[in-house]
């Protein structure tokens, strides 16, 4: 009708990370291999409340989760063996980026613990991502074909990778152990200086 305003829809569609994924148990295992057996106290340094009259006493002291823990414990020194050797090496080592679980999968899970009555590890649905470069899906929200399928390239950055932290363990690590896969960008869970720097395939 004459004198009525349209204004046009933008649907923003999400940005696409394709890369590399392995689960907890593979990075546990690498980890393990990287810093030694005591993960927990790789780098670890001593908190000074602790010294100054056996630090805070809390009224409640939390039930502590041994999975939960160790997860990011594992995690943490992970993180921390990339920063250090980095520094040492003067390269970049990657990052094996966390994946946040989508809602079905923290469903799933639970459902499970609660059938196996305890939390396994090897149930656990969270991956970790070696992002080798993103993509903007087409309007259709379909992701595009030369962005999603493995190429040389993305071998090539897997296996630089593996040089990098298991040059001579192939038993720790290998390609066999990742899955080539997508996933919005945003469930990715990485500092905002790796997002601006990650490849575009247009």
């Amino acid at each position: 009708m004459a004198g009525e305003t349209y204004y046009p829809v933008v649907i923003r569609l999400p940005i696409i990370a394709h890369g590399y994924t392995c689960g907890f148990e593979e990075l546990r295992r690498l980890t393990q291999h990287l810093v030694g057996d005591d993960i927990r106290g790789y780098e670890q340094e001593p908190d000074p409340l602790d010294a100054i009259d056996g630090g805070i006493e809390e009224d409640e002291k939390e039930e502590e989760d041994p999975f939960l823990t160790e997860l990011l414990d594992v995690e943490w020194a992970f993180s921390l063996w990339i920063e250090n050797t980095s520094a040492e090496r003067n390269i970049q080592i990657p990052e094996l980026w966390p994946i946040k679980c989508t809602a079905k999968e923290e469903r799933e899970h639970k459902r499970r613990m609660k059938k196996n009555k305890g939390e396994q590890r090897n149930d656990w649905p969270q991956r970790f991502m070696l992002v080798t470069h993103k993509s903007k899906p087409y309007p259709t929200g379909k992701v595009k074909d030369n962005a999603r399928v493995e190429s040389e390239q993305t071998k090539k950055k897997l296996d630089e990778f593996l040089s990098l932290v298991v040059p001579n363990a192939p038993e720790v690590l290998s390609p066999k152990d990742f899955t080539f896969t997508h996933v919005p960008l945003d469930r990715v869970i990485c500092t905002n200086i790796f997002l601006k720097h990650i490849p575009l395939v247009k």
